[in-house]
């Protein structure tokens, strides 16, 4: 696993893959990841992103079954982002598997997160008053 920052301060997760349909077992790199989140992480929470399923379908119930995430929720009902062809719905990633698969990404992740906040925040109080 890969705890990340992508630009504008919101989390990305990518997880490591073994590509091994039809694959030749020495062609399968054990260092591939692929990026489940999609690149539309503004700064929500540092645990939270929204779920690449354009590129991943099936990836939800994956995250979900295996411990890592589960759909994050407002007033009982899942959150999702909208954009011009697809729908991404929001995960709330389990921090203990994320300090488990990337101890030194998310505290990297963390400082980052707190420092685009803050900036984030100063920059509308600018625009405010």
């Amino acid at each position: 696993m890969n705890v990340d920052t992508v630009d504008g301060g919101g989390t990305k997760i990518a997880l490591r893959v073994a590509f091994t349909n039809d694959v030749p077992e020495e062609t399968v790199y054990p260092t591939t990841f692929i990026s489940v989140t999609t690149g539309n992480n503004s700064i929500i929470m540092p645990h939270c992103a929204y779920i690449d399923t354009n590129n991943w379908p099936g990836i939800c119930k994956w995250l979900e079954e295996n411990g890592l995430a589960k759909p994050y929720t407002r007033f009982g009902k899942p959150v999702s982002i909208m954009t011009s062809f697809h729908e991404y719905p929001l995960y709330e990633f389990n921090i203990e598997r994320l300090i488990e698969g990337d101890k030194e990404g998310w505290e990297k992740h963390l400082k980052s997160f707190e420092d685009n906040f803050e900036r984030v925040r100063d920059e509308f109080l600018d625009d405010l008053f």
